[in-house]
């Protein structure tokens, strides 16, 4: 397959794009070197330019591109959080069709984040950065700004010190999706201070090595954090 074979089916602009990654896979283009530009690729493949277009806006909704006003599309380096991204609005449309959709979403996260806890203690991970997260929610508190920031760093770093790359992406991606879904609930007197409290209780455990307390504290700490979401996990 050569990009300069044309195309002669339905649905154009999908077959395009199909082609167009499978050579960016093979890295022609490499990450960083810019595509063909629109009016080339039209001719190479005997499509119009309108066919380009959708071609290079699907692989751009993929993540495999950039397109940037002006200039030709650009192939970017292969990354997981971009791949999420691209499908963050998507799956936000799946969580709002039934209210099991967040509820089976938090489940995940509960069981995700119990196990995260466990493998960050049992890899004998720095707990700095948890200092830290600590440090900034116990600050938000006191001003009134920016803790629900600090809350989720707090989860990402214990993601971080499991060792897995992925975890800390993942879980940044399902705290980001569950947050279009908060409630009004997240003002009420006191929540912060509670969740503050449910933090040091985790990060006790943590420093004194208990793998199976820290994941209890966790466990609690998500199934009361849940009420703010509209929804309750099973237990």
């Amino acid at each position: 397959m050569t990009l300069a074979d044309p195309i002669r089916r339905r649905r154009l602009h999908e077959l395009l794009a199909e082609r167009l990654l499978a050579r960016i896979a093979e890295g022609d283009p490499a990450p960083g070197e810019v595509l063909p530009s629109e009016a080339e690729l039209a001719a190479r493949h005997n499509v119009g330019r309108p066919t380009v277009r959708e071609a290079l806006q699907k692989l751009e909704s993929m993540g495999v591109i950039a397109i940037s006003h002006g200039e030709r599309a650009r192939v970017v380096e292969p990354s997981a959080s971009r791949v999420l991204e691209g499908v963050s609005a998507s799956f936000v449309h799946f969580l709002t069709a039934a209210p099991e959709n967040i509820a089976h979403l938090q489940e995940v996260r509960l069981l995700t984040e119990e196990a995260m806890v466990r493998r960050s203690i049992q890899r004998g991970a720095s707990l700095t950065a948890l200092e830290e997260a600590l440090v900034q929610q116990e600050r938000a508190v006191r001003t009134g700004k920016g803790f629900f920031g600090a809350d989720m760093e707090f989860h990402v770093a214990i993601a971080d010190g499991a060792g897995n790359p992925l975890f800390p992406i993942f879980l940044r991606a399902m705290l980001d999706w569950l947050s279009a879904f908060r409630t009004s609930t997240v003002r009420l007197s006191g929540f912060e201070e509670l969740a503050l409290e449910e933090h040091r209780a985790i990060f006790a455990a943590m420093q004194a090595c208990d793998a199976e307390g820290a994941a209890r504290a966790m466990r609690a700490h998500l199934l009361r954090s849940s009420k703010l979401y509209g929804v309750h996990q099973r237990t």
